[in-house]
């Protein structure tokens, strides 16, 4: 019970003083690598990502976007003249 108490004690001492100082807000906002991320890649900056999550790169997309149409094609479909939107 006295091992939580001094945990939480820190923890509310770390919070006041993250309003004090930039440094003390610098400090507080500060995330540590988890266990994961030091075991995926010891000793550098990267952190852990599902791979499955990030963004497609360009060349693996299948869906393609069709071609934008002109202000002159949207005029003529406006006045009646050409195509179905």
């Amino acid at each position: 019970m006295g091992a939580a108490r001094a945990t939480i004690g820190a923890k509310a001492t770390t919070f006041k003083n993250a309003f004090r100082s930039r440094e003390g807000f610098k400090y507080f906002i500060e995330t540590h690598d988890t266990a994961l991320d030091k075991h995926g890649h010891p000793g550098t900056k990267q952190s852990w990502s599902n791979e499955d999550l990030d963004p497609t790169p360009p060349e693996k997309r299948t869906c393609r976007r069709t071609p934008q149409r002109s202000q002159t094609d949207l005029t003529d479909i406006e006045q009646g003249d050409g195509g179905i939107l």
